[in-house]
């Protein structure tokens, strides 16, 4: 099987699972689509670690930031910028997909963590 086809497997199980999910949450059954917006989640593959520079402290000395920067590398102006170096965007449209669908899945489980912490407050008797 190819990476596409994986890939386009994965989506297709994951939506599954979260159609599973909304139904649940509509019926407000805040566990179950807990459960299965994870469940969806587990199809995908692992979001790809990007790792970037840190940007520098604020509060640093001067003199250190000016032995630190080197000509021609970008430092913390490039990366409070909104420097994209190290970052590696999704290169296909199923990676994208994969990408949207997990940012969807967050969404949804906080969603249901947001319900289900609402219910319990109201569940817990105040002081």
């Amino acid at each position: 099987m190819s990476n596409e086809d994986s890939l386009h497997t994965s989506l297709k199980n994951s939506a599954e699972f979260k159609d599973e999910g909304n139904a649940f949450f509509l019926a407000k059954n805040w566990t179950s689509a807990l459960s299965a917006y994870h469940q969806a989640l587990a199809c995908l593959p692992k979001a790809p670690v990007v790792v970037a520079p840190l940007p520098k402290l604020v509060d640093e000395p001067e003199s250190d930031l000016q032995e630190q920067e080197t000509p021609g590398t970008p430092g913390a102006e490039a990366v409070a910028a909104g420097s994209s170096e190290g970052q590696q965007p999704a290169t296909t449209p199923l990676e994208s997909a994969c990408s949207h669908a997990r940012v969807v899945l967050h969404s949804n489980i906080a969603a249901c963590e947001l319900k289900l912490a609402s219910v319990t407050s109201w569940e817990t008797p105040r002081t």
